[in-house]
């Protein structure tokens, strides 16, 4: 029991932390550090590292387990964050919720299940061949 703790909190605790970080980040009124950067690239970004902290989470690692639904569920939850984000900064002085910020957290966030699924599936076309990858 204490090492399905310990494992839990190992997968879900980056996550959380990071979870924590956007909304620290979206609690400020302006992040003077990337004041020139697109705002379009920093969610992207942003979403991109919670959409692969999340797979890697309900994978129960990476590469994520077959059949746990990490590259569809990681992406989900980030954009399903993602949503509760925007609400949020529609509160705060200065910020504003976007359509456009939602659409790239969600292009961040799918990204990097593609990426995370192709490169296992390349490692495991190497390391089998095509055809026992394709029929499995």
């Amino acid at each position: 029991m204490l090492s399905d703790l310990k494992s839990g909190l190992g997968l879900w605790g980056p996550v959380l932390v990071y979870m924590a970080l956007i909304f620290y980040t979206s609690s400020r009124p302006s992040l003077p550090l990337f004041r020139d950067t697109p705002d379009y690239l920093l969610h992207l970004g942003g979403y991109f590292v919670l959409g692969l902290l999340a797979v890697r989470a309900f994978g129960r690692g990476l590469p994520p387990r077959e059949g746990s639904g990490a590259y569809l569920l990681g992406p989900v939850f980030a954009l399903l964050y993602a949503v509760t984000d925007e609400w949020h900064q529609s509160f705060v002085p200065g910020r504003e919720a976007s359509w456009l910020d939602l659409l790239a957290d969600g292009i961040g966030a799918s990204l990097a299940a593609a990426i995370v699924s192709l490169r296992w599936w390349g490692a495991a076309v190497e390391r089998r061949g095509v055809e026992k990858v394709v029929k499995s």
